[in-house]
């Protein structure tokens, strides 16, 4: 029987979506195979709170994602001790923890990963977003590509980024993934649709992102008034919370709905916890993303049978068939996004067939048990390597 193992699994924040909801996932599907588990995070709440509402163990350590570049004077030099100090808790939380191995959510927790190296433990980095290519990033890329025993890769742009040595740091493919028993409602959830204000008659589109710039609100909107001026009986829900630093980007898309008239057929629903029951609730997921790696709302959407329109970023094109699953779109077109939303507004037939034949593909490929099971063997043989 293979030895149960004791693993840390860091997430570099709290929020309760990408990285860090992976992270957190990651940890629950290690714990139900067996092995005992701690997630760690920079704060409480958000996922801290879901990882222990789970049954896991947690742990804190502090760890400023700010860059010391964009402070100065006293504010630099406090961060930089900060980060050396997180570092030096990481090395002792790893120590006195006495685990097999790390398990780290994001290449964002660099210093994580510094402090298990220094604790002489593997460290394994799931990589969820594609770096962009600043002179922060590019050394924690270069920390990386040093410290790290293996390295998993959500998109395949990464991996050229990253650019691991096999005999060194053996790499997979790893999809992000989700709980397909949450996702297998038949049919749609007219109860929730009455309560959001969508009649029998509406298709509903929906988006679940935050409302920033990145996941591109302002493309969509603009490709859901040529849809709704063709299709009246279109809607469209927009799932996800407010960004702090996006406050006036959020004002201008409202003033676009506004000065369109479309407030009456588009909706901010804010945060919701209640996602699978959104996606039941809508007919169409729609996402105009500017940058992504491989987003788990597309996973959420087809396992709920739910066509998908999504922009050409990151690995998206490895999750969508076009007119199988949904349709792929360049970024930043919103003529191009209308046009391929338009024949799920008319068709029921097709979503319907194209929702189907999405979630037979995602219980194929992204269904949490099988995602975790390949993360464990890439830990088994980082081991192996080291007996």
């Amino acid at each position: 029987m293979p030895k149960k193992l004791r693993l840390l699994v860091i997430a570099h924040s709290t929020e309760k979506s990408g990285a860090p909801k992976i992270a957190t996932q990651m940890a629950e599907g290690f714990a139900a195979l067996g092995h005992d588990v701690v997630a760690c995070y920079p704060e409480s709440g958000g996922c801290e709170e879901e990882a222990r509402a789970a049954g896991l163990k947690t742990a804190i350590v502090p760890n400023p994602v700010r860059p010391v570049a964009d402070a100065s004077g006293a504010e630099r030099i406090r961060l930089m001790l900060t980060r050396l100090r997180a570092i030096w808790l990481y090395r002792r939380l790893v120590r006195e923890g006495r685990f097999d191995a790390v398990w780290i959510g994001s290449y964002i927790a660099v210093l994580a990963g510094l402090g298990a190296w220094l604790a002489r433990v593997p460290v394994v980095y799931c990589v969820q977003e594609d770096p962009i290519p600043t002179f922060v990033n590019r050394q924690r890329v270069r920390v990386i590509r040093r410290t790290a025993a293996a390295l998993a890769f959500v998109a395949r742009r990464s991996q050229r980024v990253f650019k691991p040595r096999p005999k060194r740091q053996p790499w997979i493919m790893l999809p992000n993934f989700a709980d397909s028993t949450r996702y297998s409602h038949e049919g749609r959830d007219e109860d929730l649709r009455a309560k959001l204000g969508a009649a029998p008659e509406d298709v509903v589109f929906t988006t679940l992102a935050f409302i920033h710039h990145r996941k591109g609100i302002d493309v969509l909107l603009r490709a859901f008034r040529q849809v709704v001026a063709e299709q009246p009986q279109a809607r469209l829900w927009i799932a996800g919370d407010n960004v702090a630093t996006m406050m006036d980007y959020r004002r201008e898309q409202e003033a676009y709905i506004a000065e369109h008239n479309l407030g009456d057929r588009v909706t901010f629903l804010g945060h919701r916890d209640d996602v699978p029951a959104v996606l039941h609730a809508s007919d169409v997921f729609v996402l105009a993303s500017r940058n992504e790696a491989l987003p788990v709302t597309i996973i959420e959407s087809m396992m709920a049978a739910r066509p998908v329109v999504a922009t050409d970023v990151g690995s998206v094109n490895d999750m969508i068939v076009p007119d199988e699953t949904g349709a792929i779109v360049p970024p930043e077109d919103p003529d191009a996004f209308a046009v391929a939303m338009m024949p799920y507004a008319a068709e029921a037939e097709l979503r319907a067939q194209h929702g189907a034949a999405g979630r037979a593909r995602a219980l194929d490929l992204y269904d949490r048990p099988r995602v975790v099971e390949r993360g464990v063997n890439l830990i088994r043989k980082v081991l192996a390597a080291r007996s």
